[in-house]
C-alpha cells in the first residue's frame, strides 16, 4: 500500500499532462506513481501495467485550478520543473 500525499497527487497530474498528454483524476495519477515506484524497484526488463481510472474532468476545479493550487500552498510552477520524476520517491 501506497502513502498518497496531497501535494504527490498534484505534481503527479501537472507531469501526466505537461509530458504525456494524459488529463488524469488523482486515482490514476497514483496508479501511475506507483507503477514508476516498483519500475524503479524491479530494474530494466520488466514490463508493468496499470489503469488510467479516471480523468481530470472531475479535478479541473482542484488540482487543475491555479488558485486553488496556491490557496493550499502550492506554487503552479513548481509542477514544471521536474521532468525526470524526481519527486516520486
Amino acid at each position: 500500500q501506497l502513502a498518497c500525499p496531497l501535494d504527490l497527487g498534484c505534481h503527479s497530474v501537472h507531469h501526466l499532462l505537461r509530458n504525456d498528454g494524459l488529463f488524469v483524476g488523482s486515482s490514476a495519477a497514483f496508479n501511475c506513481v506507483g507503477a514508476v515506484k516498483l519500475a524503479r524497484q524491479l530494474g530494466p526488463g520488466h514490463t508493468i501495467v496499470t489503469v488510467l481510472c479516471d480523468g481530470g474532468q472531475r479535478y479541473q476545479s482542484k488540482m487543475y485550478n491555479h488558485k486553488w493550487l496556491e490557496e493550499k500552498g502550492f506554487s503552479p510552477a513548481c509542477f514544471d520543473c521536474d521532468p525526470e520524476l524526481k519527486f516520486v520517491l
